[in-house]
C-alpha cells in the first residue's frame, strides 16, 4: 500500500458492465510530475471525490499497458486555507 499527496486535475466517470459507477482520476503529484488513479465502484462509494483540492490517497500500485498507476483503496480530501489576496 501506498500513501500520496495529489492535487485533483480532473476525473472521468464510467459504468461496469453491471452499471455500477466507477472512475478514473488524473493528479499532480508533490513532485510535480502527473499520476493517474482507478476507483472502483464499492471504494468510489466510500471516498467519493469532494471537488477540487488536495488529497491524501491509498492504493495499491499497478501495471497497466506499461504504465504506473494507483488502485485507490481510501481517498480523503485535506483541508486548505485559500489565499485571500484572491477572495471575493
Amino acid at each position: 500500500v501506498v500513501r500520496v499527496l495529489g492535487y485533483y486535475v480532473c476525473k472521468k466517470d464510467v459504468r461496469t458492465h453491471r452499471g455500477q459507477l466507477m472512475a478514473f482520476g488524473c493528479w499532480i503529484g508533490q513532485d510535480g510530475h502527473f499520476f493517474d488513479t482507478t476507483h472502483f465502484p464499492e471504494f468510489l462509494k466510500t471516498f467519493p471525490f469532494r471537488g477540487k483540492g488536495i488529497y491524501k490517497i491509498e492504493g495499491k500500485v499497478v501495471e497497466e499497458f506499461g504504465f504506473p498507476g494507483i488502485e485507490v483503496i481510501r481517498m480523503e480530501r485535506l483541508a486548505y486555507r485559500e489565499d485571500e489576496r484572491y477572495g471575493l
